[in-house]
């Protein structure tokens, strides 16, 4: 069982476990007056595999199962987090300058990236990546329990690895933020989940999975203070594949692991003055420094978020070494990650800023030179690069003045102004709604049982889903409002899915409080109607999902293929990837035009599925025509070429 995580209520013989007798913990008195906790088992075989596992066993335990076999590492599952910047770093919100500063501090602004169609793999292990347009995620793997089915178009739920991902690679096609090297391909491992919080054993599956992919460089925007042996072990491992590790030093006191692990590339973060960020880690294990502070990058739907901590300063570095590592995918990591030090600009404190601020300009100017003093010091045995130091005066940007964890969607627009930005808890709250029809403790998962939630029209159920859609949005505008009722049925909306949507929607969601649905927020009118809004949202992007045929064969896309042949699968889809590509783009505008309607409390229409600019004739939906006719004729007939074009009759 290669990366593969078993978690078990307890454990008393951890051989089985393994596969193999391992070890064999005995139950008696004293241990069972122990407290257990989830303990991670990891099986030390070989460098191409690794069994790790997990159980809830008490100290003695688990001190009894490493005892017994020296092949196997038994430690507790210590939590990692994101190291996103605090909630005390916002600042007040101005327009944003047509070069990004990080870019420019860090010689990324006006470098020519070396073209390649042989490009760098790069792994971002963090809480996922929204699929965006203006980013190319080769593959990605959800590893957080019970998100199988979470949409990719809103599974990061704190915005946190989207972020990242931009600035590595956000394409420079005007829209959106432009990152460093855009020519790379990106594998998303989720393993955060919706607070940006992970056991390492999951961290560990992950890393594993992205060794599996074959990637040259793992992202890590995450920490933990306390050391991890199986964690060590397996970024150990990752490095010995020829892997280059880049994470984030952490936002508090020492640098954390695995920032911590010797050849992993640590990074702290400075601020647009180039002084180093008051949080971020310092000391001996420190290796370099990259902009930390009111970082603009990727957000949700193509918008703009604006982040900071350690977290945005590594996927700097991380941009840098695939641009270096471009240049020529035969040279060592080890190399890539010696250049990086060698050409940072020499900042102060070694213990605060390491080896400096990072430099892609410098490096790439003295690449040639830095090649030849790293074969040279492989003959003489000498580790570290001789080529002339970079003392380059560091730029500062006195106008930057942003608002994190915000976002926008036009980067023309100003990001001040209640009207066009949220805030990140914001978007939080309606995600937790968007995902909220997909999870079984709300009683409406399942799209061929409460097809109101999922955009779903099938041979077997004629919801209207442009009429549902709509109405939730009523819905949630009413609860904005303050003092909820049901409000009355809109036109083109069925008795039977109104009853439905009103036994579901009211005092909570599905029966389940409001006090538990926003355990982390507060129980506000604005935040019930982000999660009503965030159900529509769902509604709305699974309509593209659930209710489309393929163009030339008229068969329905499916998840699985039906037992009739009527149904065809994505992957057997002949004109995928272009179909489903069209259908997440579809779905991402139909999404920002729901966005709007968020912010200023309003009632969706028939008008948020005219998606015209961006559909391209590869898929039909279903009964469109007449579900839009039936909601809301004026707007049917104002659009009729778009419904009509995209329409198929069943």
């Amino acid at each position: 069982m290669k990366g593969c995580i078993k978690k078990f209520v307890s454990l008393f013989i951890c051989g089985a476990l393994l596969g193999s007798t391992i070890c064999v913990c005995e139950s008696d008195a004293s241990m069972s007056a122990e407290k257990t906790e989830q303990y991670i088992i990891l099986e030390q075989k070989d460098n191409e595999k690794v069994n790790v596992s997990t159980a809830l066993l008490t100290k003695s335990q688990a001190q009894k199962c490493e005892a017994d076999n020296s092949a196997v590492i038994v430690e507790s599952d210590v939590m990692m987090r994101g190291s996103g910047a605090s909630s005390e770093s916002v600042r007040v919100s101005q327009s944003q300058g047509d070069t990004a500063w990080n870019l420019q501090m860090v010689g990324a602004d006006d470098v020519e990236i070396p073209g390649s169609s042989d490009k760098i793999k790069v792994a971002v292990i963090d809480s996922g990546i929204d699929y965006s347009s203006d980013l190319n995620v080769a593959a990605r793997k959800n590893f957080v329990p019970g998100e199988d089915d979470i949409s990719i178009l809103y599974e990061d739920g704190s915005g946190h690895g989207t972020s990242v991902a931009g600035v590595i690679a956000a394409k420079d096609n005007d829209d959106g933020i432009t990152g460093i090297n855009e020519n790379v391909e990106l594998y998303s491992a989720k393993v955060l989940d919706y607070n940006d919080v992970a056991p390492v054993s999951r961290v560990i599956e992950g890393i594993d999975w992205a060794i599996e992919q074959g990637v040259n460089i793992i992202n890590i925007s995450m920490g933990t203070k306390q050391y991890s042996a199986s964690l060590e072990y397996e970024i150990n491992r990752a490095i010995e594949k020829g892997i280059l590790v880049i994470a984030a030093a952490g936002n508090d006191g020492t640098v954390e692991y695995p920032a911590a692990f010797d050849k992993v590339i640590s990074v702290g973060a400075v601020g647009a003055d180039g002084y180093v960020s008051e949080f971020s880690a310092q000391g001996e294990a420190l290796d370099v420094v990259a902009p930390g502070e009111q970082i603009s990058s990727t957000g949700m739907f193509d918008g703009i978020m604006v982040s900071g901590g350690t977290s945005m300063a590594a996927p700097h570095v991380t941009g840098i070494a695939s641009v270096l590592w471009q240049i020529n995918k035969d040279v060592p990591a080890d190399f890539i990650r010696q250049l990086i030090y060698a050409s940072a600009v020499k900042s102060g404190d070694e213990e605060k800023y390491g080896h400096g601020i990072v430099d892609l300009a410098y490096a790439m100017e003295n690449y040639d030179e830095a090649w030849d003093e790293y074969q040279k010091g492989i003959e003489t045995g000498t580790t570290e690069l001789e080529i002339e130091k970079n003392y380059s005066e560091i730029p500062s940007f006195d106008d930057v003045n942003t608002v994190e964890g915000r976002w926008k969607g036009d980067k023309h627009e100003e990001l001040a102004g209640e009207n066009s930005i949220f805030t990140g808890d914001d978007l939080k709250v309606i995600v937790i709604g968007a995902r909220l029809p997909d999870q079984s403790k709300y009683g409406i998962d399942g799209m061929t049982y409460y097809p109101p939630f999922h955009g779903y029209y099938g041979e077997d159920r004629t919801s209207n889903y442009i009429a549902c859609y709509t109405m939730l949005t009523k819905m949630a505008s009413v609860y904005r409002g303050g003092n909820y009722s049901d409000p009355s049925i809109i036109t083109g909306l069925s008795s039977n899915d109104y009853n439905m949507m009103t036994k579901a929607v009211g005092g909570g969601i599905g029966g389940v409080k409001w006090t538990t649905i926003l355990a982390d927020f507060t129980t506000s009118d604005k935040y019930k109607s982000y999660v009503v809004y965030g159900m529509a949202l769902h509604a709305i992007t699974d309509t593209f999902a659930h209710s489309t045929y393929n163009s030339k064969t008229g068969k329905k896309i499916l998840h699985d293929n039906d037992d009739n042949g009527n149904g065809i699968k994505d992957a057997d889809d002949p004109d995928m990837p272009d179909t489903t590509q069209n259908r997440y783009k579809c779905a991402e505008k139909a999404a920002i035009n729901l966005l709007n309607h968020i912010k200023g409390a309003s009632v969706g229409s028939a008008s948020d599925f005219v998606v015209s600019s961006t559909y391209n004739g590869t898929f039909k939906l279903g009964g469109a025509s007449k579900f839009a006719s039936a909601a809301n004729s004026s707007i049917y007939n104002s659009n009729r070429t778009f419904f009509d074009n995209i329409n198929i009759n069943i």
